[in-house]
């Protein structure tokens, strides 16, 4: 064999794995992307399914779940309501000052003038 020969037959095995390295790459590139999209599906379908086993309850759950909101709408603490008699007979409808029994009309009207 000729030294030319000995050089075109190397340039086209270089060429030829050269090739064939390339195709791999992509290959292995195509292999992780569609791992990834895999794992990003059951990641997103793990998420749907626990979004709807927390939606899909059953009707005792949903009463309870009612419940609590409305008893989270309705307040823990009612205020005070004044003890004294209004000037027509009727009771006082006026919540009681913080730490007192008397509203603020039925507060400056006991003070003591002066």
């Amino acid at each position: 064999m000729r030294a030319a020969d000995i050089l075109s037959l190397q340039d086209e095995e270089y060429q030829r794995s050269l090739t064939e390295d390339i195709q791999r790459e992509e290959e292995e590139v195509a292999a992780r992307a569609a791992e990834e999209a895999a794992a990003r599906d059951a990641e997103e379908a793990a998420e749907r399914e626990r979004e709807d086993a927390r939606l899909h309850l059953s009707v005792e759950d949903l009463r309870a779940h009612r419940l609590r909101i409305f008893e989270a709408a309705q307040p823990t603490t009612t205020a005070p309501v004044c003890t004294c008699l209004t000037r027509a007979g009727r009771a006082c409808k006026l919540r009681a000052a913080p730490g007192g029994s008397l509203c603020h009309v039925h507060l400056r009207a006991k003070r003591p003038r002066g």
